[in-house]
């Protein structure tokens, strides 16, 4: 193929002829198509980069960035994890202390109940035993044990009645009867208050205790108090018979 004489002119024409490079594109390829030249077609091919560049390229994700990425989904797996197991860990402790509420609030209960069937019993026996030691008193007592209790606490309260009444400025006569008064009253007065606390926790036992009856039997021996207890030792003497042999 021979070159056209004239086509550098035409190319040097097209080039100053517009400012418009697609323009100066499409008349370049006219130019081209009726005339083909290897310079114009390096020309129209620059000129084409320029007027419709290639459209940038995606940048394909590196391994680097796959890496970071996955360690970053990892970091917020544990994160996750870790918090889900706290969560847990919360739950648990929670559950935990319900129940130890529950069963110490359970402990509490049941203590109060034991607590209270002991007392009930403990004065049920109680109720049992004065109710037996008073079925003994009531068996062996007689009036002059309880002339020997009343005189024994006369002579207790004697003194300090006289003294108040001279005191007083009341004369004889008044003062003996009153004194008379008195020891009537005291007659009156149920004879287990007269009754000496230990004798009286012997008393409520329905089984012999040979220690405490030599005991009980020094103690109120008649030659231990010059005589003031005969009534009271023989009375004391019944109930010890009345106790069952182990």
């Amino acid at each position: 193929m021979t070159d056209n004489r004239f086509s550098s002119l035409s190319v040097d024409a097209e080039d100053t002829s517009t400012g418009n490079l697609s323009r100066k594109l499409e008349k370049m390829k006219r130019v081209q198509e009726r005339n083909p030249t290897t310079g114009r077609a390096i020309k129209i091919q620059e000129l084409e980069n320029i007027v419709n560049p290639p459209p940038k390229s995606i940048p394909v994700k590196t391994s680097k960035n796959n890496k970071k990425n996955h360690k970053k989904l990892e970091k917020e797996k544990e994160k996750q994890r870790l918090y889900h197991e706290r969560m847990v860990e919360k739950e648990k402790k929670r559950h935990k202390k319900e129940e130890e509420d529950r069963k110490r609030e359970q402990d509490y209960e049941e203590y109060k109940k034991d607590m209270k069937d002991k007392e009930d019993e403990r004065k049920r026996r109680k109720l049992m035993s004065d109710s037996y030691a008073m079925e003994q008193i009531d068996k062996f007592k007689d009036h002059k044990l309880l002339d020997e209790f009343v005189n024994l606490k006369m002579r207790d309260l004697k003194y300090c009645i006289l003294m108040v009444l001279d005191w007083l400025g009341y004369p004889n006569e008044i003062i003996r009867l009153i004194m008379s008064k008195v020891k009537k009253t005291m007659l009156d007065i149920p004879i287990k208050l007269f009754i000496q606390p230990d004798i009286y926790d012997y008393i409520r036992r329905k089984y012999k205790n040979n220690k405490t009856e030599r005991t009980l039997k020094l103690k109120y021996h008649p030659d231990k108090t010059n005589g003031k207890t005969n009534q009271l030792y023989i009375f004391l003497h019944n109930i010890m018979n009345e106790k069952i042999e182990l």
